[in-house]
């Protein structure tokens, strides 16, 4: 009787051990040697996808997760003979999960090894969860590295240098151009290249890359495109991604102000893997900076032209200013236009500077008086030698950009060119509706004036002619 009892017993902590262990959801087995099964739990034969029955005696590297041989620690526990507990990570491929195992080895008093409890938890999710922040971080540094560098420069191809610089650092891609829209051929044009080859790249750089193409149509709606294998898309021409030797490809569209200002293309030629979300992410924020760092040049531009221009129009004042006390402090014709010509000198950067009167009766131009003229004061132009006589009859002012490229050259702007003057502008001066006298600056430099310098001139010849 007491014997029957004893057995009840020790069944019913069987019992109670088993249901304490069904309890844990966490899976567990215990091996014994061979590494084979003695004992495992629910979540444990829940795990493995057999019940305890078929898996018992079973190597449980056969079993769950299915490998060729034991855990290392497993195996280094029992060749060491070590006592304490060991721990181990292990990336499963073929399940994509990860599991932490922790090894409890037993033995007896006298040394000998009776069995291994093994326990297995799921970590795939907190793994998941480390590499999406590590990913996210890394994304936030690259992107932060980008901002520093486009943020110190206003120089549009700098931008572009720096970029193409960062690119290959950042991003696992066999080649990567950047195209910019040009407005008069209506195409996109590549300016930058890294990693392909010069006929490519002069072979590309022949080609028109415009909205007809149909993965132009698609970026230019804004949205990063990515192909996984080009010679399956009907995006890209047959013919293109067999001469460029095309494989995975991604597109992203450079947006500024609204519009498509330029596409920067990467693709993948030895690298098997296609573009993913953590590259889709990188290239999202660094075509954001770069559009940003272009917003940033337009506005930089835009101030340093009102500045100029301001600056300018300041200029122009006090130089009307000057010359309005050079005309009031003398009456005498010949000093007012020697102060005229020595504030256009100071005021606009020129190599000539030239009154000469109108003498309509004799059909001449008389020398009055200038600064680096090759005419000394009293020589004489006549009409029919210089195309200054058609400001006579028309009362408007010449401006000339580059002598050399005209044809034909009447004698005066022949004798102009072989002195070395190039470019120059003309403007006359009138009283009571006549031409009087025409105020002329040169230059050795081709377009070496601009709208504004004309403007300036026809201001200074009105008031010398009220004079």
């Amino acid at each position: 009787m007491m014997v029957n009892q004893i057995i009840a017993d020790i069944e019913r902590a069987k019992k109670d051990l088993e249901d304490m262990l069904d309890a844990i959801p966490i899976a567990l087995y215990i091996h014994g040697e061979g590494f084979r099964i003695i004992r495992a739990n629910r979540a444990y034969a829940k795990m493995a996808g057999m019940s305890f029955k078929d898996m018992i005696d079973k190597p449980y590297y056969e079993v769950f997760p299915k490998m060729k041989k034991p855990f290392k620690k497993c195996k280094e526990i029992l060749e060491l003979q070590k006592e304490e507990e060991e721990e181990e990570e292990v990336f499963f491929t073929d399940i994509n999960k990860s599991y932490r195992i922790r090894f409890y080895p037993f033995w007896d008093e006298l040394k000998r090894y009776r069995y291994s409890l093994h326990i297995l938890e799921d970590i795939t999710g907190a793994r998941q969860a480390e590499e999406k922040i590590k990913r996210e971080a890394e994304i936030n540094r690259t992107l932060l590295s980008v901002a520093e560098s486009l943020s110190t420069t206003f120089d549009r191809e700098e931008i572009f240098n720096r970029v193409m610089k960062i690119l290959p650092s950042v991003l696992e891609a066999d080649r990567f151009v950047i195209f910019l829209w040009n407005s008069e051929l209506k195409a996109f044009i590549p300016v930058y290249s890294h990693g392909l080859p010069k006929d490519l790249m002069t072979r590309l750089i022949k080609m028109k890359i415009t909205s007809e193409i149909p993965i132009i149509k698609e970026i230019q709606r804004g949205e990063i495109l990515i192909i996984e294998d080009v010679h399956e898309s009907p995006l890209i021409p047959k013919d293109m991604a067999k001469i460029f030797r095309m494989r995975s490809i991604m597109y992203v569209p450079i947006i500024s102000r609204g519009k498509t200002i330029g596409i920067i293309g990467v693709d993948r030629i030895k690298v098997k893997s296609p573009f993913g979300d953590k590259e889709k992410a990188i290239f999202k924020g660094i075509v954001y900076q770069i559009g940003t760092a272009f917003e940033n040049s337009s506005l930089y531009r835009e101030a340093l032209e009102k500045t100029i221009d301001l600056n300018r129009r300041i200029e122009t004042i006090s130089v009307m200013h000057e010359i309005d006390r050079a005309i009031i402090s003398t009456l005498e014709s010949d000093e007012i236009l020697e102060n005229t010509v020595m504030v256009i000198s100071r005021f606009i950067s020129c190599d000539r500077t030239v009154v000469t009167l109108v003498d309509k009766g004799r059909g001449r131009f008389l020398y009055r008086i200038g600064l680096g003229s090759p005419l000394q004061k009293g020589d004489f132009i006549s009409f029919d030698a210089t195309t200054k006589s058609e400001m006579v009859n028309t009362k408007r002012p010449e401006f000339m950009a580059d002598l050399s490229r005209l044809k034909r050259l009447l004698p005066y702007e022949e004798f102009l060119l072989k002195a070395g003057f190039l470019s120059h502008i003309r403007v006359p001066i009138i009283v009571k509706d006549e031409v009087i006298a025409i105020l002329t600056i040169g230059s050795k430099r081709r377009s070496a004036f601009t709208s504004d310098d004309l403007s300036t001139l026809e201001k200074i010849a009105a008031q010398i002619g009220v004079a």
